[in-house]
């Protein structure tokens, strides 16, 4: 229940909102140094990792993201995504599916997606950690939509077939190795 003249959330971490319209009491997301503001719309904020960016993904309607000063800021429309880093925004234009797959069940890993960002999701999911043999099989790439209902040695055995790494698996630590030539 909301009282007040808005209707403010706070997160840390990833949600999805399906935002009733209320011209009368204004949504509000507050991410870290971040506000997203909303009257109806459909929208994903990913803060779990604040210092490298945090990220508004709009589905439907339309958002107004900002810093909590109110100097920057961006208004988004479907399809679009404002990255907050550094102390300014940038937008781009994605695919939603990727940002909200989660909701589905599912990880949507993009092209280009790192082994070490993928790292930071499995390890979320699974409660596990990662090792790399080295900085370079962090920059690894791996592109895919992979079930969540899958046990992360399905998940890792997927990765191992399509990219040059092996994982170890000691517990609850796991580590991720690239093939020899």
């Amino acid at each position: 229940v909301f009282t007040g003249g808005e209707r403010r959330v706070y997160l840390s971490g990833e949600a999805f909102f399906e935002v009733a319209p209320d011209a009368e009491k204004p949504f509000i997301v507050e991410a870290n140094d971040v506000d997203v503001r909303v009257l109806g719309t459909r929208f994903n904020v990913n803060a779990y990792i604040p210092d490298r960016a945090i990220r508004t993904t709009l589905v439907s309607g339309k958002v107004r993201v900002s810093d909590r000063s109110g100097e920057e800021s961006a208004i988004l429309a479907p399809g679009q995504q404002a990255v907050w880093q550094e102390g300014h925004f940038s937008t781009r234009n994605v695919d939603v599916s990727a940002f909200t797959a989660w909701i589905d069940g599912k990880f949507y890993f993009e092209e280009g997606a790192t082994l070490e960002e993928i790292a930071e999701q499995l390890q979320r999911w699974y409660d596990i950690d990662f090792i790399f043999s080295s900085g370079r099989v962090k920059q690894f790439v791996f592109a895919g939509m992979i079930k969540k209902e899958y046990t992360a040695n399905e998940i890792f055995s997927i990765i191992e077939k399509t990219t040059r790494v092996k994982f170890t698996v000691n517990g609850r630590t796991v580590v991720v190795s690239e093939l020899n030539k």
